[in-house]
This record gives C-alpha cells, structure tokens and sequence, in this order.
C-alpha cells in the first residue's frame, strides 16, 4: 500500500494538480486503514508516519524510474489546439463549441489529478481524451483531424479512458470529494467509436510514443 501511496504521490505532482501533499497523505492512509478509528491530521502519528514515509518511497521511486515528473500541462495543450487563442471566425460548429468543450476539459483534468493517469499516458492523448468526453456530454462527434493533430489516434485514447476508470474505481470507498467516476462520463466502447469514428492515424512520432495497446485474444 505504501508503495501504492507513493506513485499516487508522483502522479499528482505535474502542472494540473492542485491537491496539497497533505491531502493526499490522509486519502492514503484512510484508504489503507479502513477500519481505523483514530483521527488522521496534522496533530497525528499516523500522518507524520505515512507523509515521511511517502516522502522517502515516492524519492526511491523516482530514482528508480529514472525521470523526473516535468510533463506538459494539459490545460496548454488542449487551449492550443482547441484555437482558442487564435482570432478566427468561429464559422464552424466545432469552433463554436469550441469554448465550451474547454470548459468541461478543465474539469476532467482536475479529475485525472486524483489519480496517476500521467504515469501511464502522454499528455497529448490525455488532453483528447478530455475532449472526447467533453463531447461525450451532448453526443458532439470529434473531428477525425483532431487526432492526429495532437498526435494521437482512438486507440491510444480509448486505453487511457479504461485506464482512467480503472484507477478510479478504488477511490469509490472514499468520501465524495475524492471520488472520480461519478464524475466521468460513462462510455462503451461502441458509443466511443461513434464519437471518434473517423479518427485520422497518428504521425510516425506519436507511435514511438505512444505504442497502441497490444489486442488480446
């Protein structure tokens, strides 16, 4: 579990993560004592324990890995290529819709920082997968261009959707505020298709990046 605590730890330290360690410090530890009655704040043992601890793993971890957690802010990179910071004729119903899809992308982002989604994706296939479900909400098809734009194709955002739930799905225990998937559009993989159908493939360079996932079966 501390392990665990100290990757969610790494996963929520980039540009979209406005959750103090602290907090996570206490999810953690509540999630990992479930039937603790004993208080877990800043005036406990059980904090200082587990914050020092998480500390140190998420250091180890690090070294580890090799790398450190410097990735591109989603918010950028979805304002960029949605055009919104172009002075364009909003002629289109795509870049009419355009402001409003950024909305709903900000929220999805807040979500994706509650769980180590940066870990597993580059943020390019995050920032359309925040799209693809910004349209989810009102059935607004994705342009096939959108994708390869951002050097992406339906696969690579379709894994990084179910990775999404599934690294939701242990947060369902927590209170409320913590949790994700009640917060997420629900998709089957039929009604993603029918958002992204006609997706364009991603460059030479998106692949390298981001291998599609392997079919099983």
């Amino acid at each position: 579990m501390l392990s665990t605590a100290a990757t969610v730890a790494v996963g929520g330290h980039h540009g979209v993560c406005r959750r103090r360690l602290a907090e996570v410090v206490k999810v953690c530890a509540k999630a990992a004592m479930p039937n603790s009655q004993d208080p877990i704040d800043e005036n406990s043992k059980i904090f200082w324990r587990w914050k020092d601890l998480m500390i140190k793993l998420e250091e180890m971890l690090l070294e580890t890995l090799c790398f450190e957690v410097t990735p591109a802010n989603p918010y950028r990179v979805t304002l960029k290529a949605l055009r919104l910071e172009e002075d364009i004729p909003r002629e289109s119903e795509w870049l009419r819709k355009s402001k409003d899809l950024f909305i709903h992308c900000t929220n999805t982002f807040e979500l994706t920082s509650r769980v180590p989604l940066m870990l597993l994706h580059e943020t390019n296939v995050i920032s359309v997968l925040g799209v693809v479900l910004s349209c989810a909400r009102d059935g607004t098809r994705v342009p096939g261009e959108f994708f390869a734009e951002l050097d992406t194709d339906k696969d690579q955002v379709w894994a990084c959707y179910e990775d999404l739930v599934a690294l939701s799905r242990p947060l369902a225990t927590l209170d409320t505020p913590f949790q994700v998937l009640p917060h997420l559009p629900k998709l089957t993989h039929e009604q993603f298709v029918r958002l992204v159908g006609d997706a364009a493939p991603p460059t030479d360079q998106a692949l390298e990046k981001n291998p599609a996932p392997e079919k099983k079966g």
